[in-house]
C-alpha cells in the first residue's frame, strides 16, 4: 500500500484529490525527498571535505533549511528539464541519467557551497567538498532522481518522465 492509498483511508479518495493538487502538498513531498537523500552527504563531508563529525551535522541542520526551500524548486526545474529534453516514461536510462545528471549538477552545487559555508566550514573545506560532490553527482544525479520519483509516487504525485509531458506537475 502506497502513503497516498492510507490517507485516501482516512480522508477519503476526493479530499486526498484536492490536497495532492496543493502546492504546499507538492512543496512538502519535494522538500522531504531532498532532505532525507541529502543525509548521504555526511560521509562526503567527513571522509573527503575532512570536515568534523560536528561541522557536517551544523552543515545538515544549514541544509535541511536550505533544502526545504529548494526542495519543489529543484523539483520543478528538474521536471522542466525532462520537459525540454522531450522525457516520457519510455525514454532510454541513459537519457534520463544524463539530464538528472545536469539538474543535480547545475542546481545542487551552489546550493552545497552555501550549506557548507553556513555549517561553519573555511573556503578550502568548501572547495574540496563542492569538487568532490560534482564528482560524486555523475553518480548521484540518476538516484536522486529515481528517489525523488518514489518518493512523489508514495505520496500520489506523478513522476518527471510521465508520458504526457504536460506541466501540471
Amino acid at each position: 500500500m502506497t502513503l497516498i492509498g492510507g490517507l485516501e483511508n482516512i480522508i477519503g479518495k476526493e479530499k486526498t484529490q484536492r490536497l495532492i493538487n496543493t502546492k504546499i502538498y507538492k512543496f512538502g513531498v519535494d522538500a522531504f525527498a531532498m532532505n532525507t537523500f541529502s543525509l548521504t552527504y555526511m560521509l562526503n563531508e567527513i571522509f573527503v571535505a575532512g570536515m568534523t563529525f560536528e561541522q557536517s551535522l551544523k552543515t545538515r541542520i544549514a541544509a535541511a533549511v536550505g533544502n526545504t526551500i529548494t526542495g519543489r524548486p529543484y523539483g520543478q526545474y528538474r521536471d522542466w528539464l525532462f520537459e525540454k529534453f522531450n522525457l516520457t516514461d519510455k525514454s532510454g536510462m541513459l537519457k534520463k541519467g544524463c539530464v538528472d545528471t545536469l539538474a543535480f549538477v547545475t542546481f545542487q552545487i551552489p546550493c552545497y557551497y552555501a550549506f557548507m559555508y553556513f555549517g561553519g566550514a573555511d573556503i578550502e573545506s568548501m572547495h574540496k567538498g563542492a569538487l568532490s560532490l560534482t564528482v560524486i553527482s555523475t553518480f548521484a544525479g540518476r538516484p536522486y532522481g529515481l528517489y525523488m520519483d518514489a518518493i512523489r509516487k508514495q505520496c500520489g504525485i506523478r513522476s518527471a518522465d510521465f508520458e504526457e509531458n504536460s506541466r501540471s506537475i
